[in-house]
C-alpha cells in the first residue's frame, strides 16, 4: 500500500469516526435539553392566587419552605437523570473507542507485514 493510500485510507477512517462522534454526541445534548424542559416545568411554585389566601407570615414562609423542598426533590431527581443519561452515552462512546483502536491496531499491523514483506523480496 502506497504513502497516498495509507494517508487516504487514514483520512476516510477519521471522517467516518467524526461522523459517529456528532451523532452520539447530538443524541445526549437532545435528551438533556428534554430534560432540562421536562425539570423547568415541573418545578412547583406559588401562584398569585395562593398568595391572596395566605393571611399570616408563617403560613407564607410555610408554603415557601414546602416549595423549596419540593423542588429540592425534584433537582436531586434531575441530576440523577442526567447523571444517568451521560453515563450511557460515555460508556458507549468508550466502547466505540476501544472498537475502532482495535480496529486501527489490526489495520496497522497488516500494512507493516505488507511492508516488511516487500523489503524482504
Amino acid at each position: 500500500m502506497s504513502k497516498e493510500e495509507s494517508l487516504r485510507l487514514q483520512q476516510q477512517t477519521q471522517d467516518k469516526l467524526l461522523g459517529k462522534n456528532l451523532l452520539n454526541s447530538v443524541q445526549p445534548m437532545r435528551e438533556l435539553l428534554e430534560l432540562n424542559l421536562k425539570t423547568l416545568q415541573n418545578f412547583s411554585y406559588m401562584k398569585p392566587e395562593q398568595l391572596k389566601n395566605l393571611n399570616r407570615p408563617d403560613e407564607i414562609l410555610d408554603r415557601n419552605v414546602s416549595l423549596l423542598f419540593d423542588n429540592g426533590h425534584k433537582a436531586i431527581d434531575y441530576f440523577e437523570e442526567a447523571f444517568h443519561i451521560l453515563e450511557k452515552h460515555l460508556f458507549a462512546l468508550k466502547e466505540e473507542a476501544v472498537k475502532q483502536t482495535k480496529k486501527e491496531i489490526k489495520r496497522t499491523t497488516r500494512v507493516l507485514h505488507k511492508g516488511l514483506k516487500k523489503r524482504a523480496h
